[in-house]
């Protein structure tokens, strides 16, 4: 009989360029500075900052992201949601790990992302 692994983890900067992942961190922590701040490429998710949450790692306003990078972090949504789709097949629980605090607000909107679609395939 074959024992089930107790978990997978998930390294998001294995799916997506630790680059991305800053730029998308400095535009996510912009976009809480300044909620006027535009992210196109931005889906609805819960909160991923407190009011006591870091911001220093950005000091002024971001570049937004490109149309190459744009298609990137599409890229990097499929290969996630791929892993879910896994994981919730054979009912095994998915760990995203963190990473440095400079790309972890992009680490978070991966997750929470996620976690809502999941959330959303299982109700359907």
């Amino acid at each position: 009989m074959m024992k089930q692994a107790s978990f997978v983890v998930v390294k998001i900067t294995a799916i997506c360029t630790p680059r991305l992942l800053k730029r998308m961190s400095d535009l996510l922590r912009w976009e809480q500075k300044d909620p006027s701040c535009n992210l196109p490429w931005k889906q609805k998710t819960l909160p991923l900052f407190a009011e006591s949450s870091p911001l220093y790692h950005t000091s002024e306003k971001p570049e937004p992201l490109t149309v190459e990078e744009e298609r990137d972090l599409q890229l990097a949504h499929e290969r996630l949601e791929k892993i879910c789709v896994k994981c919730l097949e054979r009912d095994v629980p998915l760990l995203i790990d963190a990473e440095d605090t400079t790309i972890q607000p992009a680490i978070d909107y991966f997750g929470t992302l996620q976690q809502l679609n999941t959330t959303k395939m299982i109700s359907l």
